[in-house]
């Protein structure tokens, strides 16, 4: 009688050699999972790390520009005095100025050719005033920064008749005094009060009453 050569092979011994091997796959693919996990929560962390400490370096940033443009000289103000009249000298910065006095105009002529003008939506009032450079150095003059008040309300120049009166913008050398008309919009019937003067745009300023 020939004896099977593989007398098991029919036998449960290869079942659980399979089994096994199952088994170790879903292990090693369990942990594959676990590391891979593992790396994408580590990734979310730094993250969030990063992200933390990138804001807490625009807060300081932030802080540090803010402290920085607030010790500049003349990058802070106060509310302007107020006890001026007109014909009255009154300083703001190195500018002294001096309002001489105000009318109204339903139409402003260009200085040069008297042909071209300019009309308001309601009535011009025109201010005219010097400016006086009491520094050391040029000082630009800006019709901008100058506020007309009305009837409690604000009014800025017109730069569109500004630009027929010469008064705009102009550099002023030192001593020199620069003489000006400023003209604003206003509606007809209104009273103006003052006129605020400015230097710079974050000067005190200065309130002359009209």
């Amino acid at each position: 009688m020939t004896e099977d050569p593989y007398p098991n092979r029919e036998g449960t011994d290869d079942q659980p050699h399979v089994a096994k091997s199952g088994a170790s796959g879903k292990k090693m693919s369990l942990v594959f999972s676990i590391c891979a996990a593992a790396v994408i929560l580590a990734g979310i962390v730094g993250v969030v790390v990063t992200v933390m400490r990138a804001g807490s370096v625009v807060d300081k940033i932030d802080s540090t520009i803010s402290s920085s443009i607030a010790a500049l000289p003349g990058l802070t103000s106060t509310a302007p005095t107020a006890n001026a009249s007109v014909a009255q000298q009154v300083s703001d910065g190195k500018f002294q100025f001096v309002v001489d006095n105000f009318e109204f105009k339903s139409v402003i002529e260009d200085r040069i050719d008297p042909t071209i003008t300019v009309s308001p939506h309601g009535v011009f009032v025109v201010v005219h005033m010097t400016a006086t450079n009491t520094g050391s150095d040029p000082q630009a003059f800006m019709a901008s920064l100058q506020k007309l008040t009305a009837d409690g309300k604000v009014y800025e120049a017109s730069s569109d008749a500004g630009v027929h009166l010469g008064g705009v913008y102009e550099d002023v050398n030192p001593g020199n005094t620069l003489g000006v008309a400023m003209a604003y919009d206003v509606p007809i019937g209104v009273t103006p009060e003052s006129i605020e003067l400015h230097e710079a745009p974050f000067s005190n300023g200065v309130i002359v009453k009209l």
